[in-house]
């Protein structure tokens, strides 16, 4: 399946801190973006108890063009691997 894939390294931070004042582009097109569209395996369900819903269109939230701007906030680092899928609107 498709998904939006955040994923930084300390020297993609680095760059994109001083590079992203002269082209906020650069956060997500040309060489160091920290998100892009990525296949990814389909997660698998927890239980037989648990559905899969279809989602047709869904929203986006400023906590997640934050991360993104990185911008967020350090308090969720530790609770985050890298590389991840952003996304809680469902």
């Amino acid at each position: 399946m498709k998904a939006m894939l955040f994923s930084i390294s300390v020297p993609k931070f680095i760059t994109l801190k001083i590079l992203g004042t002269i082209n906020k582009k650069l956060y997500y097109q040309g060489p160091f973006p920290t998100i892009r569209m990525a296949d990814v395996p389909e997660p698998k369900l927890p239980s037989p108890e648990w559905v899969k819903i279809k989602t047709q269109i869904c929203g986006f939230c400023g906590s997640d063009q934050n991360l993104i701007f990185l911008k967020d906030s350090p308090s969720a680092s530790p609770f985050t691997s890298f590389p991840c899928i952003p996304g809680h609107e469902l």
